[in-house]
């Protein structure tokens, strides 16, 4: 590879690349009992060792986030980088091999994380060690902060969000399984819980009651109406807003008529169907239909859009197909951290890094070798690009 005068093919060694990676899956991070520490630790002293400026960002009971700097020659510009740290749990006995342990088959890698999202951030990191020892100096600021608690409350990104200190740039890269296709934003989540209240009595005088369960039933029809109406609205990239019934909580003994019914909501969000939208038509719903309902709404996460045509989604598609690939221009179809980096911290965001979201939170977890060092290319020619270069 060669970019800018620089042969970097000297320097760029896949088998370290590869072993970084096996070192990031087989410390355990799993959000779900509060590991992240030893994995944030290694990754502050990997970066500590090549220069960087470093700090842990601590959250909540040893559960740090890692944020690092790697200072340019002018520092007119700055580029981040994010990905979490933690992974989803595991059942090794659902596993062909030790998920902690990474296993290299057919061209792949294999362990937890490999694909969500640790394959990111090897990637990320070993672009540094390459461009170091290729003796490039950056102009512009590339920082780094990796969160904990992704895949849970986000207290990691929430966290920075209250300190973003040292963290003003002009990009951001969100280093989740793109499958090397730009994603130029991912849907919004609004969780919705519509309480119904009726009046408890015993089942063989029913008449003496008011059945919350049946109140809940006309509503849920009408909830799968607007569902299929949203369908017919799509945005172009990002889709449809959905709405689905998750969750159905109503009854405690099957001679009792019940008087409370729980119906949960997945909302998804996209520009022009926000969070008033969302809640807006559960409650023109329940007029429509003459119901009475507590509606409350909880774990809300913003949709993230940056325009198709915004100057970042062009230069990184072009360092993209200089590695020989060609990108689609697509949406991240689960929920990641890019809306906070877009609307908190006001950075142009793209979501780029190897592997598939469909191997995410899966049996045998895998990132295909050649997507995990074309990343890594693309992260070099794309630092060097955006934040000018010194050789």
């Amino acid at each position: 590879m060669i970019y800018g005068g620089v042969d970097f093919a000297p320097y760029f060694d896949k088998t370290e690349l590869i072993s970084l990676l096996g070192e990031l899956v087989k410390r355990r991070s799993e959000s779900s009992e509060g590991r992240e520490y030893e994995t944030a630790v290694f990754s502050e002293n990997y970066m500590r060792e090549m220069g960087l400026e470093t700090r842990l960002q601590e959250t909540q009971d040893n559960r740090p986030n890692v944020i690092g700097t790697w200072k340019g020659t002018q520092s007119d510009k700055a580029l981040l980088f994010n990905g979490h740290l933690d992974v989803v749990p595991v059942e090794p006995s659902q596993w062909q091999s030790p998920p902690y342990q990474m296993t290299e088959r057919e061209g792949r890698l294999y362990g937890r994380g490999t694909a969500d999202m640790k394959g990111g951030i090897a990637a990320a990191l070993y672009a540094v060690k390459v461009l170091q020892k290729a003796g490039v100096r950056l102009k512009g600021d590339l920082k780094f902060v990796f969160t904990v608690d992704e895949e849970l409350l986000n207290i990691g990104v929430k966290k920075v969000m209250e300190d973003p200190k040292g963290l003003k740039a002009d990009w951001c890269i969100v280093g989740e399984p793109t499958g090397l296709d730009i994603a130029i934003g991912c849907r919004g989540l609004l969780v919705i819980d519509v309480e119904f209240e009726g009046v408890s009595c015993h089942a063989a005088q029913e008449q003496l009651g008011q059945n919350a369960v049946y109140m809940a039933l006309p509503f849920m029809e009408e909830i799968r109406k607007l569902n299929e109406a949203y369908k017919r609205d799509p945005h172009p990239i990002l889709g449809p807003a959905t709405v689905n019934v998750t969750v159905i909580r109503g009854g405690d003994k099957e001679n009792v008529i019940p008087d409370r019914c729980l119906v949960r909501l997945d909302r998804r969000l996209i520009p022009g169907s926000g969070k008033e939208r969302a809640l807006a038509d559960v409650q023109e719903i329940l007029s429509r239909l003459n119901l009475e309902a507590k509606v409350t709404s909880s774990a809300f996460l913003n949709y993230a859009e940056t325009p198709a045509g915004d100057p970042l989604v062009k230069t990184l598609k072009r360092h993209i197909e200089a590695v020989g690939r060609s990108p689609e221009i697509t949406d991240f179809k689960a929920s990641c951290e890019a809306p906070w980096f877009q609307d908190d911290l006001g950075l142009t965001t793209l979501t780029f890094g190897p592997g598939l979201i469909a191997q995410a939170h899966t049996v045998d977890e895998f990132v295909d070798i050649g997507e995990l060092v074309d990343a890594a290319k693309v992260y070099i020619t794309l630092c060097m690009d955006l934040l000018g270069y010194e050789s």
